[in-house]
């Protein structure tokens, strides 16, 4: 955190890749009223010039900007000359005032001939924009001038030392302060302006001992306020606070606090009170003393800063910040605070994932504020968040709306990015790739050209196009940005990772062993573990491996969860029931609220099902249906909660099971069908058979439900009908037995049956005939079944189902043949059965043999 900025720098938080930068003059170093004030006489009589002259000279920017704009709508009436000075003096005024749109405006108009106060003032407007490289070239055009009419040279040398010092060329700031610091004859308030920066500088850099010997240099009285010396104590606050001297801090910024009505330097010493208490471990003081000066001092110059910091401490989300900033949103008579509060209730709502309410919040913000600084960084995030929601037409139109108005040069470079996004998004990323690559090649912004490379190379992923993936990877590494070239193949590693691609391995095997020093190699290492469990055969002992060379290194919370989770599958993978156990109840007691949940409670359930521990198995899939029934496997989670209760044995849990199973049904999921057939057999098992059968009917009378599960229902309304007539009234018995033989014969006549169901069907309609006593039928259907119904095919390829149901109906034929006495026919089903092959063929040829050996059948059927 830079805590020196006197600027609205970058927000925080989850706010991809925009600064919000304020546009305020304090933001700058400001240079004095220019010199060329004085113009012809012809200007010097109209009201209007010398009413906006005054305004400038007397720090009314915005009063001078709109009298230029008048003067300069007659533009028919002036000469070349006094347009182009009237165009100096208004993008001045502009820049002073913080209109930074309009002023990069003026400077691209045409008809403004190139100078170097047009250079210079073009130079700060982009600085307001946050466009800090383009304003470095821009400024350096003019920094070796040579010409004593130019009045900004001392100006100009200290914000090409800001701009560089932010960039990160420290050294060559301090280079660039040097004249300033060592010529007399710098302007006093000029050259405390250059202690304070070399001061921060040396502090950015760890050298305290050297920015101390700066804030003890001598203060030139000449041309310096009253508070440059409040502003050196404010920096030696921060200096304690470094030196890790507390207490001399606090008394420093407590000294400094009262004047924050009249100084600049009072209130960035609450802002440090601030910090203190955060880096103490105390956000919620740190939050309130932010509120309090919002509250008291809502036109502050530094405004933007209280509710940066706010955001840098993680206060949005507090309850008093809550209510702060509906409060403070609505007011508008204080319109710098209420927008501000707007911005920054978006990104509240945006750090808890509630993107639609961000959206209200930006939405209201653009309607209120037309031409506020913010508007085009609210209106890029506005479509950021679009994007995010997959609200992909209402982008595009966003898009075109900003592309008609956008004035700030890094918007103008972050349209054509966020038109790519919405055609990734769309699932056309082949027509992403241009988008980004035009931006690689155009970009003037590093900062563009290398989220341009970053994302192409994504998108070339995704649209396979290894080519292109390859030349932007090349750009990003021409960048010199080595962390995004890691991250670049950390995140195609990943992503292909997720979608099983075979490359996957191999790219984050290559991840890890060229950046083993990347912040995020426990995430390749945590997702090579991944790979491994996924192998055929499933590799536990690599993963294992995998994960214990990071589990003790410091990882961040989603790392560590992401572990967790991860270590719950190699248990799974290694078969070891007691571990899983351990493992996920751990995570379960460590992660309340990951996202995970539902997949580790069903794994535990899983495990305590498969171990016939079903009052824990019910327990589990219970909490997982009730904690999250939102989940992809709530349902599942609660028909297996009902199949563990039925298999207690214990009558109330066999009644919970018939209650959640009917939970299931109601729900009319994809198991609601399962689950009315289920909770049937449940009933039939209990010999509630009229229940059992209206559970078959439903699921009959169901849409949508697997044809195999309502054959299976039918059929099993059929074995209802069958053993209710086993203990039913002899009065009853027989219609009992011909209802459940004619729905066994409707089952056959099934289009969507298998041969499966149809042996089945057939064998079990051949036990009613039996019962009602009509044997020859019975037995003609059975020899049938044997002589037509054989399993066709290799037997592997036939489902177990088909040579159990065969091998019954041979069996059920022989006994009634034996019954007869008809000991040959008995001998040649046996025969056929076992000819059949399958599982039981040798049993049927045992059969066969025996049936030989007792009755002296020596030839063989068919002989």
């Amino acid at each position: 955190m830079n805590f020196l900025s006197f600027s609205m720098g970058q927000m925080n938080g989850c706010w991809t890749g925009i600064r919000l930068v304020a546009a305020m003059a304090a933001a700058l170093i400001s240079a004095a009223v220019s010199a060329s004030s004085a113009t012809a006489q012809s200007l010097e009589e109209r009201p209007g010039y010398v009413a906006a002259i005054s305004a400038l000279q007397n720090g009314n920017p915005d009063t001078a900007a709109v009298k230029l704009a008048e003067l300069l709508e007659t533009a028919d009436l002036l000469t070349p000359i006094e347009k182009d000075r009237l165009l100096r003096l208004r993008i001045e005024s502009l820049v002073r005032s913080g209109a930074t749109g309009s002023a990069l405006g003026v400077a691209a108009d045409p008809s403004f001939g190139e100078s170097a106060e047009k250079a210079f003032w073009h130079g700060l407007a982009l600085i307001q924009a946050g466009s800090d490289a383009e304003a470095l070239a821009r400024l350096e055009s003019i920094e070796n001038l040579k010409d004593e009419s130019f009045p900004h040279g001392e100006e100009l040398t200290l914000n090409l030392a800001t701009i560089r010092h932010r960039l990160g060329s420290s050294e060559i700031a301090l280079e660039t302060l040097g004249p300033l610091l060592r010529s007399e004859t710098t302007r006093g308030d000029i050259h405390e302006k250059a202690i304070l920066l070399a001061a921060r500088i040396q502090m950015d850099r760890g050298r305290l001992d050297d920015a101390s010997e700066l804030l003890d240099s001598p203060i030139r009285v000449e041309g310096v306020d009253i508070t440059a010396g409040k502003d050196r104590e404010f920096l030696r606050g921060w200096l304690a606070l470094r030196k890790e001297r507390p207490t001399a801090t606090r008394t420093i910024f407590e000294n400094l606090a009262p004047e924050a009505s009249t100084s600049l330097a009072g209130q960035r010493a609450i802002f440090g009170q601030a910090m203190v208490a955060a880096e103490e471990g105390s956000p919620k003081k740190a939050a309130g003393i932010l509120l309090d000066f919002i509250e008291m001092v809502p036109e502050s110059p530094i405004l933007s800063s209280a509710f940066e910091r706010l955001a840098a401490i993680g206060g949005l989300n507090l309850a008093p910040t809550t209510v702060q900033f509906r409060r403070w949103s609505s007011d508008t008579t204080l319109p710098s605070r209420q927008s501000l509060a707007l911005l920054y209730s978006a990104l509240a709502a945006s750090e808890v994932g509630d993107d639609l309410t961000a959206l209200d919040f930006l939405n209201r913000f653009l309607s209120a504020f037309l031409r506020h600084p913010l508007r085009e960084a609210a209106q890029i995030q506005q479509i950021e968040m679009m994007i995010g929601a997959g609200l992909l037409d209402e982008a595009s139109d966003a898009l075109a709306s900003l592309e008609t108005s956008a004035a700030i040069p890094i918007t103008r470079e972050q349209i054509p990015l966020l038109r790519a996004r919405v055609q990734t998004a769309m699932g056309h990323p082949e027509e992403a790739v241009p988008l980004f690559q035009a931006t690689v090649t155009s970009a003037v912004i590093r900062s563009s050209r290398e989220t341009g490379a970053f994302n192409g190379a994504m998108a070339a992923v995704l649209a396979g196009d290894e080519e292109a993936y390859d030349r932007f990877a090349e750009n990003l590494s021409g960048t010199g940005n080595d962390r995004l070239a890691g991250d670049l193949m950390l995140e195609r590693g990943l992503y292909e990772s997720a979608q099983a691609e075979p490359n996957a391995f191999e790219h984050l095997d290559t991840f890890v062993r060229r950046f083993p020093e990347h912040p995020q190699v426990a995430d390749a290492k945590i997702a090579l573990a991944e790979l491994y469990l996924n192998q055929v055969p499933s590799q536990p002992v690599s993963a294992r491996e995998s994960l214990d060379s990071v589990e003790e290194k410091p990882l961040t919370l989603d790392q560590r969860e992401w572990l967790d989770y991860v270590a719950i599958w190699i248990e799974v993978a290694a078969q070891s029931p007691t571990r899983i156990i351990d493992r996920a109840s751990q995570f379960l007691t460590d992660w309340p609220k990951s996202a995970r949940r539902p997949s580790v409670s069903m794994v535990l359930g899983e495990t305590y099902y498969h171990l016939a521990d079903y009052p824990n198995a019910v327990t589990r899939f219970e909490a997982l249906a009730t904690e999250t029934p939102e989940a992809d496997n709530a349902e599942a989670a609660l028909f297996f909660a009902a199949k563990a209760a039925s298999q207690t044995l214990q009558p109330k849990d066999q009644q919970r099971a018939i209650e959640l199973w009917d939970r299931v049904a109601i729900a009319g999921g994809p198991l609601a069908g399962a689950a009315r057939h289920e909770q049937g057999l449940l009933k039939l098992s209990l010999e509630a058979f009229d229940e059992a059968a209206a559970s078959f009917d439903m699921v009959s009378a169901m849409e949508g439900v697997d044809p195999e599960i309502k054959i299976a229902a039918l059929a099993d309304k059929g074995e209802t009908y069958y053993a209710k007539a086993a203990i039913a009234p002899s009065e009853e018995r027989t219609a009992l037995l011909e209802a459940a033989a004619g729905i066994f014969a409707e089952v056959v006549e099934q289009e969507a049956a298998t041969k499966s169901w149809r042996l089945q069907a057939s064998v079990r309609r051949g036990k009613c005939l039996e019962a009602l006593g009509q044997q020859d039928k019975a037995m003609e259907l059975y020899v049938n079944l044997v002589r037509d119904g054989a399993p066709a095919g290799p037997v592997a390829a036939s489902p177990t189902a088909e040579f159990d149901w065969f091998f019954r109906a041979g069996l059920a034929a022989i006994r009634l043949l034996q019954r007869e006495g008809n000991w040959e026919a008995a001998v040649a089903v046996a025969d056929r059965v076992a000819q059949s092959g399958g599982p039981r063929a040798t049993e049927a040829a045992r059969i066969a043999d025996r049936l030989r050996l007792r009755h002296f059948i020596w030839e063989e059927p068919g002989n």
